[in-house]
């Protein structure tokens, strides 16, 4: 299963929370391969990252909420943040086209 995690146009903090969605899935998924990452402003920061895993992420497809305090606007009242989840199921291969 290939999974892209994308802040879309959020604000920074949802860059962030793409980068806390990632480590945490690193953590479960033992062999997630980063295919693309585009980092974001700030380090452990991005605007998109695709992986590979084996594990079912399917439950992730969707919007996911990230609930954390910014630690860029200290005295901002928000603390839901949304990462973009999408999923792409392992492509098949075909043979490839022989004339007759």
């Amino acid at each position: 299963m290939i999974v892209q995690l994308s802040s879309g146009q959020g604000p920074l903090e949802c860059q962030l929370a793409v980068g806390l969605l990632l480590n945490t899935l690193k953590n479960e998924c033992p062999d997630l391969e980063i295919i693309l990452e585009k980092p974001g402003q700030k380090k452990e920061c991005y605007t998109s990252v695709q992986f590979r895993t084996t594990a079912d992420l399917s439950a992730l497809e969707g919007s996911v909420l990230w609930i954390c305090k910014s630690p860029y606007r200290p005295n901002h009242g928000r603390k839901n943040w949304y990462v973009d989840s999408a999923l792409f199921p392992k492509r098949r291969r075909f043979p490839a086209h022989r004339s007759m």
